[in-house]
């Protein structure tokens, strides 16, 4: 029987720049008991092409990114993936401007509890 820690799941972080994503993928592998495989985009075309081959289980998505904007990507994505819409955590690193989420209502301690379902 296989138990959710053996599961691999993939988390895709897009953010422009490589130092941001390693900092977020650092923060995310604090999390003891799963095993993760961690896919990176510098840009929403990037991103897309990831996900049309395969969708990941969660996406960690910069609000501002090089050729487009969160809403945007989460647009072409749901165009892209349909009924498969994996987890999105669009967060905006601007001032004092609030953390955007997906209005999927696909808070973040819902992205655990579907993680665990799929198990």
């Amino acid at each position: 029987m296989v138990t959710l820690q053996q599961v691999k799941r993939i988390i895709l972080i897009i953010k422009e720049f490589q130092i941001k994503r390693s900092l977020d993928r650092r923060y995310l592998q604090q999390e003891t008991g799963f095993t993760y495989d961690f896919w990176e985009a510098e840009s929403g075309e990037v991103a897309l092409h990831l996900c049309g081959n395969q969708v990941p289980d969660c996406i960690v998505l910069d609000y501002l990114l090089p050729d487009r904007d969160g809403l945007e990507f989460l647009d072409e994505l749901k165009t892209l993936t349909g009924e498969n819409f994996p987890p999105v955590i669009m967060l905006n690193e601007r001032g004092n401007e609030a953390i955007a989420l997906w209005y999927n209502s696909r808070l973040l301690s819902l992205v655990w509890q579907r993680l665990k379902m799929q198990s």
